[in-house]
């Protein structure tokens, strides 16, 4: 089950004119981000997102910290930075990348060094992991319900899958 939570401005932009994209919503909004967060297996979320707001991306309702689920970046080139607050956090909330095969080798070993788990992928037509592929092996590895949370290309990418079964906007 893949849901595609979706925060928009009044003009349908998922940022601001400026390009800032955390806090277009109000405490309400968010209160039932971190509800949906407890009620899934994981996030994911795209590079670009883990770049532009350096997120948690944990479940912050009292009495629900313990529901976090695991944190998936799809980032095929190893971009997130080992000082991100995902891979600084990694040993006490499970954090996966999933990236192209034949990456730097030592970037690769940095993440997992700092407890990230690296999936790895033969790279699709875009020169990144197939959606259908990504939703394929999050199952495979027991996930079953994954909630989307961040991207425009990465939304796309799954809406044209027709990979996506809930939205919530």
């Amino acid at each position: 089950l893949i849901t595609l939570k979706v925060a928009t401005t009044l003009d349908g932009r998922i940022a601001t004119r400026t390009g800032a994209s955390q806090w277009i919503t109000g405490e309400a909004a968010r209160a039932l981000a971190h509800r949906l967060r407890a009620e899934h297996d994981a996030i994911l979320i795209g590079i670009g997102t883990a770049l532009a707001d350096a997120p948690r991306l944990t479940c912050r309702l009292s009495g629900l910290e313990q529901r976090s689920p695991v944190r998936i970046v799809a980032d095929s080139r190893l971009r997130l930075p080992v000082d991100s607050p995902l891979v600084e956090t990694a040993r006490q909330t499970p954090t996966w990348v999933i990236a192209v095969k034949g990456g730097e080798a030592g970037k690769r070993d940095a993440l997992i060094e700092r407890g990230v788990t690296v999936i790895e992928a033969d790279p699709g037509p875009a020169d990144r992991p197939e959606a259908g592929w990504m939703a394929a092996e999050l199952g495979r590895r027991g996930l079953t319900r994954v909630l989307v949370e961040g991207g425009g290309e990465l939304a796309a990418e799954l809406l044209r899958a027709r990979l996506v079964d809930r939205l919530a906007w």
